[in-house]
């Protein structure tokens, strides 16, 4: 059985990204890991808008907010027969990418070519997207 990797980040493109995977998954008879990683550092934090209480309640939101659209996107795959885990990790989202990649057997990584981020980085190819693409040895399917 084939091994897709899906990081998401709930972006407009995120839905596009889950319906290729799914489409993916069945032709291959893969299974699915749902992936979505909270940045550790937001950059309140950096310019002295939130103290540790506040940053540690709004990565507990997100965290809360991430395993509810990950467990909708979860049954949507389960509902037409591909089989998906879902994981929630805490980091650099292309490094915890990477990382997750080398560490387990994944045969393929489909994910968005751009995500949230500002207009000016997203012109090109989505940073995220862009590393991920040029350090992991795993062949990376791009949507648009």
């Amino acid at each position: 059985m084939k091994r897709i990797l899906v990081p998401v980040d709930f972006s407009d493109t995120s839905s596009l990204v889950i319906e290729y995977a799914k489409k993916t998954a069945k032709a291959f008879d893969g299974s699915v890991t749902l992936l979505y990683v909270v940045k550790d550092t937001p950059k309140l934090y950096y310019f002295g808008g939130l103290d540790d209480t506040s940053m540690s309640g709004m990565l507990e939101a997100e965290q809360e907010h991430a395993a509810k659209m990950l467990k909708e996107y979860q049954q949507s795959f389960t509902a037409d027969g591909v089989p998906a885990d879902v994981l929630i990790l805490t980091g650099e989202p292309a490094d915890k990418i990477i990382d997750y990649t080398e560490e387990h057997l994944v045969n393929l990584i489909v994910m968005g070519s751009q995500g949230i981020g500002s207009a000016v980085r997203r012109v090109f190819l989505g940073s995220v997207a862009s590393r991920v693409l040029h350090h992991t040895k795993v062949p990376v399917m791009l949507v648009r």
